[in-house]
């Protein structure tokens, strides 16, 4: 049973640390969001961009050295990298606008039920971009 285990782990451990730290990333999202429209007064599209920088930064990291494990570190790669992560996380994060913009003035949805529903469909389209665009592996 214990074999068993640790099998399933080893094949979905890129699956088990995207939802780890993508849920890391979700939660500074959030977090930032909410401290920042409902503490701080901003206006919501403004605070929905800020919070989308902040969890860009951590998606970034944490995906590049611990989900899917790409160890280059010279400039031309990283630089491919941030690049392609950053274009990626752009086209997201304008889906995230436009879904915050559709829910919140059109659906008259309270802001963070709001964020939420574009969260789940942002972290799917961001993973699939990852693994299949940004951090691919090279074929040896």
């Amino acid at each position: 049973m214990h074999d068993k285990i640790k099998k399933s782990l080893a094949r979905y451990k890129e699956l088990i640390s995207y939802a780890t730290f993508g849920l890391g990333a979700t939660l500074i999202n959030m977090l930032a969001y909410w401290v920042l429209a409902d503490i701080l007064g901003i206006y919501f599209m403004l605070s929905n961009a800020l919070a989308w920088g902040c969890a860009f930064t951590f998606a970034f990291v944490t995906n590049k050295l611990y989900v899917f494990g790409s160890k280059s570190f010279k400039g031309k790669a990283v630089v491919w990298e941030v690049v392609n992560f950053f274009l990626a996380r752009i086209f997201t994060g304008i889906l995230d606008m436009a879904l915050m913009w559709l829910l919140v003035d059109f659906g008259d949805m309270e802001g963070l039920y709001a964020k939420i529903i574009a969260n789940v469909v942002v972290i799917v389209v961001n993973y699939l971009e990852s693994k299949f665009w940004v951090f691919k592996k090279k074929s040896s």
